[in-house]
């Protein structure tokens, strides 16, 4: 019980601490012009780089590896290709010891980036992959709906059987036929149940 409160604690700063960092990032990056392209990059560092090299993800968020050697380390690494404002902003993060939340950073700029851009994030679960031509006629049909321009999200989840599940921010859309034979079986239950009330209060008045 207690190691769980510890964690959801330590998510809460660890989200707290994204939100400062992106604000800060995308106050810098807006002004220059560069926030696609250092969106862009931040997330192929996380993906390419830091993803692949778990060793080096962990140097440079151990606390007890001094500042100017993760500096060096991230000049190294992408010094010679990063955009200049993003490899500033990773060493000033560096400095803070916060390079263990670049996740939390990334996904709070581009929530927050969507939102300056008048874009609207929306998770789509389909039972099977979408190719190109059921994407666009799903996200016309959500930019209709929405009246904003939507950045899709597929993911292919085998359980919904088949239809889709659309989540925008905490609100599901649930649209698959897993969720209308549910819905069907609840129903089901429901009136046999109320048979066998029926049932029973007939015979208790007999």
């Amino acid at each position: 019980m207690e190691n769980a409160e510890h964690e959801l604690a330590f998510d809460a700063i660890r989200r707290q601490v994204g939100t400062i960092y992106a604000k800060a990032l995308l106050g810098v990056t807006e002004k220059r012009g560069v926030t696609e392209r250092a969106m862009d990059e931040l997330e192929s560092f996380i993906r390419d780089v830091l993803e692949r090299l778990p060793k080096f993800e962990a140097v440079l968020s151990a606390p007890r590896v001094a500042i100017e050697e993760k500096q060096r380390l991230l000049d190294r690494a992408v010094g010679k290709t990063m955009q200049k404002d993003l490899l500033i902003f990773l060493k000033v993060t560096a400095r803070h010891g916060r390079l263990d939340c670049l996740r939390e950073i990334l996904a709070e700029a581009k929530s927050r980036l969507d939102a300056l851009r008048g874009r609207v994030e929306v998770l789509v679960e389909s039972a099977t992959p979408l190719d190109d031509a059921a994407r666009d006629a799903v996200r016309a049909r959500l930019r209709e709906s929405l009246g904003a321009e939507v950045v899709l999200k597929v993911v292919v989840n085998p359980e919904i059987v088949g239809g889709l599940v659309v989540r925008v921010g905490d609100t599901v859309y649930d649209a698959s036929v897993a969720n209308r034979l549910e819905r069907l079986r609840q129903s089901v239950l429901a009136t046999a149940r109320r048979s066998l009330r029926v049932s029973a209060d007939r015979f208790a008045s007999t």
